[in-house]
């Protein structure tokens, strides 16, 4: 993602935009807050799409697995049963239409993180299990500290370019749009 998202910079100041373009990162509800507030002009995200006021365009899909690392009891099991994971510590994430979609509802956790930073954190630990989209877990994967758990336990995650319906964009904004769309091959 970093990598398109840096190809439709570079495509936008290659324009020769006189703008100033600010990164941020936040959990989905507030990016979809500060588009209606009118304090951001674009957000990408995985959001749940229930804001009328704004639009929201498929940017691009990112595959989510189900991860232990090293050091958890289910690293080394073959193929771990839906009882093995149930009694499992879980991390949760606070969004609850993306983990309405994930296959694997467990039981208990003392682990919450909203960054998906945070969760690989947990999942290293060996003390939780956890969803993470699986180009960031495959570092780790390589190094042996984290093994994604076969199974049926894989979802697809959509994430997409918001913007407020209501404001009419400039033409910086539609150019930027226009590159992001481009540079994710939409």
């Amino acid at each position: 993602m970093l990598e398109r998202l840096g190809e439709a910079i570079g495509r936008f100041r290659r324009r020769n935009q006189a703008v100033q373009i600010e990164l941020l990162s936040a959990m989905p509800a507030e990016l979809e807050r500060r588009l209606l507030q009118n304090q951001l002009q674009l957000a990408i995200g995985y959001f749940s799409g229930s804001q009328t006021a704004l639009d929201y365009r498929p940017l691009f899909a990112e595959r989510q697995r189900l991860y232990c690392g090293r050091q958890h009891p289910l690293f080394d099991r073959e193929t771990p049963s839906a009882a093995d994971l149930q009694a499992c510590d879980r991390v949760v994430h606070p969004y609850r239409f993306i983990a309405a979609d994930e296959p694997w509802q467990g039981g208990s956790s003392s682990a919450r993180c909203e960054q998906v930073e945070g969760s690989l954190a947990f999942i290293l630990s060996g003390a939780h299990l956890g969803y993470l989209p699986e180009h960031i877990a495959q570092p780790w994967v390589e190094r042996g500290g984290l093994r994604a758990l076969p199974g049926k336990w894989d979802f697809t995650v959509q994430f997409r370019l918001a913007n407020h319906r209501g404001h009419p964009a400039s033409e910086a904004q539609k150019a930027f749009a226009d590159d992001l769309l481009d540079a994710f091959g939409e």
